[in-house]
């Protein structure tokens, strides 16, 4: 009767939607990121010719499993018969997971360790030159923010120089202007206030993410930040704080419009449990998070959710006095 028993989910619906703009506008080559895991994931219905696993670590536990054993398995879904994969840095439990479906599926696994790399950083930014086996790259200032960049940046050359074996070949200038002009809104995402004031915005939302976060920070900002704050009820706000209490100086926690969020009155007590030395405020809003925060300190940092970072890009187009922000350029 064309009725589905279970309505699809909001992440079905738009991988759908995706999916047909893509058939309609005749795109002949898509770039899908799983929403989680892989094995069960709406973009797995796709047949690819390659695909890229950074990294593996606990995430939705509820849904993928415990372990990283687990995880890696349901992560290693997307890896089918006739493609390759090129994998991170990944742990030894996960990465021996992904070598045996690999082996199993016939499918050629290269892995990111064929790349040399040199680092240094530049105002914020990373200063990376870049070896593997076809080409040498840099030096060059990558566009995003963050060591954990460099791994990133790896395994996406790697996937890039081996698509000509599909006979996509990609230029080396392409790659190029790949690492150094790529845009991410909401990722160590750089954006200034008034006079001094900024807001680095960033939608880490699980503890291995926040640690990335905590890195970075540490190196740029070693006297600390001022946070901005909220979360959903199914992530380890506690791993998440504890991974970001020594980077940060106070904390405002923020009511997200959206029912699966912690409210701000569990959410302060989560932070207080995880130090009961930082100081702690509440806000409404996004916006009035801000007028809060900057009360304390010039300098921001806002996490801990995607919808929250949503928000914030949403607070860019305002045009109010006192919390204007401006993203700054690469």
């Amino acid at each position: 009767n064309g009725e589905l028993e279970t309505p699809p989910t909001f992440f079905e619906a738009t991988t759908a939607i995706a999916m047909s703009l893509f058939r309609d506008s005749g795109v002949q080559i898509a770039v899908f990121e799983v929403g989680m895991g892989g094995r069960f994931d709406a973009t797995n219905v796709v047949t690819p010719v390659a695909a890229a696993i950074t990294s593996i670590d606990l995430d939705h536990q509820e849904f993928l499993g415990s372990t990283l054993e687990v995880i890696a398995f349901e992560k290693a879904g997307v890896i089918k018969r006739g493609m390759f994969v090129v994998v991170g840095n990944v742990k030894s439990p996960a990465f021996h997971v992904l070598h045996k479906v690999s082996l199993e599926n016939g499918t050629r696994l290269i892995e990111s360790s064929d790349v040399t790399t040199k680092v240094t950083m530049q105002d914020g930014l990373i200063n990376l030159t870049l070896n593997t086996p076809f080409h040498s790259y840099g030096p060059l200032l990558l566009s995003l923010r963050g060591r954990h960049q460099v791994e990133n940046a790896t395994v996406a050359v790697r996937l890039l120089e081996e698509l000509h074996t599909c006979n996509l070949p990609v230029s080396t200038s392409a790659i190029i202007d790949g690492l150094t002009k790529t845009i991410w809104p909401g990722r160590l995402d750089l954006c200034k206030g008034n006079g001094s004031r900024i807001v680095l915005l960033d939608a880490a939302h699980n503890v291995a993410a926040t640690t990335a976060l905590a890195e970075y920070l540490n190196e740029v900002y070693p006297a600390g930040v001022g946070l901005v704050f909220s979360a959903f009820r199914d992530k380890d706000v506690k791993g998440m704080i504890s991974s970001l209490k020594d980077v940060i100086k106070q904390v405002t926690c923020v009511q997200l419009k959206n029912p699966r969020a912690h409210n701000v009155t569990e959410l302060s007590a989560i932070v207080r449990s995880v130090d009961s030395r930082l100081p702690v405020s509440v806000a409404e809003s996004p916006g009035s998070a801000l007028d809060i925060a900057w009360r304390h300190e010039e300098q921001l940092c806002a996490t801990g959710s995607l919808y929250l970072i949503g928000e914030f890009i949403d607070e860019l187009k305002t045009n109010k006095t006192n919390r204007a922000l401006t993203p700054t350029p690469r």
